[in-house]
């Protein structure tokens, strides 16, 4: 008759393991909080990596540890965990592979050091461990890691193209060297991304001499916006903020509070953002028609800024009044496209057909691809509304 196993047998349910996993953990992330890693570049792409690596590492290290005496358990511990350090230092963009292997070495050296500490238990651990459980273990730390790093690599590429659109160099540069670190060939809009990453340099560095020399006490209106303007540039929002915001409430003209407005929108500040464009209307008067091509673009600039602020914080209303207001002032293709996406994002099809297709027809070159594709959105997603087909959706009539 067989005896029960212990509670402390080395099983998979063995308090000591468990104790043993969460230090090892623990221990992994206060290395990674202490050294800035080039493997792996982003910091949740890491903790995807060492979570993976866990199962192979406990393995591992339990059928090396029923097999090493004790004071050999620590000298290929420690070995295992200095490795990825020497690792980095000679091949820094080593590929999903590299980082794998650095992730196993580092949690492998933890836990095999840490079963030292543990003797009793470890020894109990079956040998049958490692060739049963490894390849599992492995697959778990191969397939969701590369498949992480790659999404997280997409969408850090896309945000750069978002931050260059929009003139912010500052914040596009640290994503630019980040996504050099992942990938050193990466391409970016159909050029080596590493001559972006030098022009990015340039330009913020000649930014940022500009701003280096202090503005006077006295410094003229139009100085202080300049600076305020160079320095949302740079990414240095909080002192932006803090030049602007030195102004009377009476002296802010729109394109001031459009830009304090924009400053607080690329901060993911909708409420804030929201309120300055508002601002920026109120002391316009939007109502007077007699004005300058500038003064337009920068009413146009907040009705804008309004209605996706409004639709971020969910307020449909007003942001739908926002973009009519846009429309009636700019009625181009630009305008039409984006209240199109507004009724596809509520789900108000017809609305978006009516204003996706005249965008199209304003401006095929720019919108046919991007209509085409929302409306065919829009079909499949009502496909039980009869009238999206009635007039049927496609545009190739449309030179």
């Amino acid at each position: 008759m067989s005896e029960a196993p212990s509670p402390t047998d080395g099983s998979p349910g063995d308090p000591r393991v468990i104790s043993i996993l969460i230090t090892g953990g623990l221990l992994q992330l206060a290395m990674l909080w202490w050294r800035d890693w080039p493997l792996f570049v982003w910091g949740d792409v890491a903790l995807v990596y060492f979570v993976g690596a866990l199962p192979a590492a406990l393995v591992l290290s339990a059928y090396l540890s029923g097999r090493l005496h004790t004071a050999l358990d620590w000298a290929i511990g420690a070995g295992l965990v200095a490795a990825p350090f020497f690792l980095i230092e000679l091949v820094p963009h080593g590929g999903t592979a590299m980082r794998s292997v650095a992730a196993l070495s580092l949690s492998t050296g933890i836990l095999l050091c840490m079963l030292a500490i543990t003797r009793k238990s470890s020894s109990s651990m079956p040998q049958s461990l490692a060739p049963q459980w490894l390849l599992p273990a492995l697959l778990i730390l191969l397939l969701p890691t590369s498949i992480s790093g790659g999404v997280r690599f997409q969408s850090e590429r896309k945000r750069l193209g978002e931050y260059v659109d929009n003139s912010r160099l500052g914040e596009a540069r640290i994503v630019a060297a980040r996504l050099l670190k992942w990938d050193p060939e990466a391409a970016w809009r159909g050029r080596p991304l590493f001559t972006l990453e030098r022009e990015l340099d340039r330009l913020v560095e000649a930014l940022t001499q500009e701003v280096g020399a202090p503005l006077a006490g006295a410094a003229p209106f139009e100085d202080r916006v300049e600076r305020g303007r160079k320095l949302a540039i740079l990414g240095r929002t909080d002192e932006a903020l803090a030049i602007l915001g030195k102004m009377s409430a009476g002296s802010c003209p729109p394109a001031a509070c459009n830009l304090i407005a924009t400053i607080h929108e690329a901060r993911g500040e909708w409420s804030a953002a929201s309120h300055w464009y508002q601002r920026a209307l109120d002391v316009s008067d939007p109502t007077n028609v007699s004005r300058n091509p500038a003064d337009e673009a920068e009413i146009l600039r907040a009705w804008q800024g309004v209605g996706f602020n409004e639709r971020r914080m969910g307020h449909l209303a007003s942001a739908e009044f926002a973009y009519n207001e846009l429309l009636k002032r700019a009625p181009d293709a630009q305008r039409h496209f984006l209240l199109g996406q507004f009724y596809e994002d509520t789900q108000q099809t017809a609305l978006a057909r009516e204003h996706l297709r005249r965008a199209i027809e304003l401006d095929p070159g720019r919108y046919r691809d991007e209509g085409e594709r929302l409306l065919q959105k829009l079909a499949i997603g009502h496909f039980g509304c009869l009238r999206i087909y009635r007039d049927g959706d496609s545009l190739s009539h449309i030179k």
